[in-house]
């Protein structure tokens, strides 16, 4: 999810992991049966990264920013993983400033380090794929 002003940020980086999916203006129900076919869900702090918490079938990675983690991070299912800097304004709750040094610290490497150790810990559940070839 994001705002119009990201769709481009969000596509790039959606068709640059493989098997990843982009879902935007998803029923609640939808998106809950959605994220339950996942095996790790990276996600800020928001209300589908509660819904796989309720859930609890995806691992998640859940990245805060301005908000504070200790407070809104979940709390049900064992799998989760909370990338959070703990600088000194926040947690401030506004949705724009002029630094964002909450978010602009957090790396994509971070990110994947964390989608690492999950997978080591064998989250993940062996899946059969079905490839669809275009016939010429």
């Amino acid at each position: 999810c994001g705002t119009s002003d990201e769709m481009d940020v969000l596509s790039r980086v959606a068709h640059s992991i493989p098997g990843a999916s982009l879902l935007l203006d998803v029923p609640p129900r939808v998106l809950f049966e959605v994220i339950g076919l996942c095996d790790i869900m990276i996600t800020n702090d928001t209300g589908p990264m509660h819904l796989a918490a309720a859930a609890e079938r995806p691992a998640i990675v859940a990245i805060f920013g301005p908000e504070n983690p200790d407070r809104y991070s979940p709390r049900r299912g064992r799998r989760v993983t909370v990338i959070s800097d703990r600088v000194d304004c926040a947690p401030c709750v506004l949705y724009s400033c002029d630094d964002m040094r909450c978010l602009s610290g957090i790396g994509v490497d971070r990110v994947i380090s964390a989608v690492d150790a999950l997978t080591a810990e064998g989250v993940t559940r062996a899946r059969r794929t079905r490839r669809v070839e275009e016939e010429t």
